[in-house]
């Protein structure tokens, strides 16, 4: 894909037009990747999105090919607000064929994410994610996450796995 045709990879803020194209994105990335036993009806945030995310203080995004009404969503993220300036990065998720270069949606949505955790004063965003995510703990790593013990997180840090693994990034006016 040349870097023109990447450019037509959209960021926006979802609307429940996508929410059963996000919900078969989160779910057959989770059990078709990672053999975990998913599904949308289990999970709040994917049954009312924008619910479960605004509702909180906080926000998701789509990724998205095409045009409408055609759109495609390839990649999501959202964040959560919890508190005292802290918040939660939730559903990161990319299509595997959307992942990488020229495409760079992963950064794209992760540069959203942040830039809108900046606006609202946000000084720390945390997430949590399995050992078996190999590759988004490396992606967290290169773009300023530190890798954290269960210990250290927040006590009300609102964990989808506390066995899992866990990051923070501190946000400054800009990043150093």
């Amino acid at each position: 894909m040349s870097a023109a045709a990447a450019e037509t990879v959209r960021i926006v803020p979802y609307e429940d037009r996508h929410r059963a194209a996000l919900s078969v994105l989160v779910v057959d990335i989770q059990r078709g990747e990672f053999g975990l036993n998913a599904s949308a009806g289990d999970q709040p945030d994917l049954v009312d999105p924008a619910g479960f995310f605004r509702e909180a203080g906080g926000e998701i995004w789509v990724a998205l090919t095409g045009g409408p009404p055609m759109d495609e969503v390839v990649g999501a993220v959202a964040i959560l607000d919890f508190g005292e300036r802290r918040a939660a990065l939730r559903k990161m998720f990319v299509r595997a064929d959307m992942r990488g270069r020229p495409h760079r949606i992963a950064e794209r949505l992760l540069e959203t994410l942040i830039a809108w955790a900046r606006e609202r004063d946000f000084t720390e965003i945390y997430l949590d994610t399995l050992a078996a995510f190999a590759a988004a703990r490396r992606f967290y790593a290169r773009h300023g996450f530190e890798e954290l013990t269960k210990a250290d997180m927040p006590a009300d840090f609102p964990a989808m796995n506390w066995n899992a693994r866990f990051f923070r990034r501190r946000l400054q006016a800009v990043d150093t």
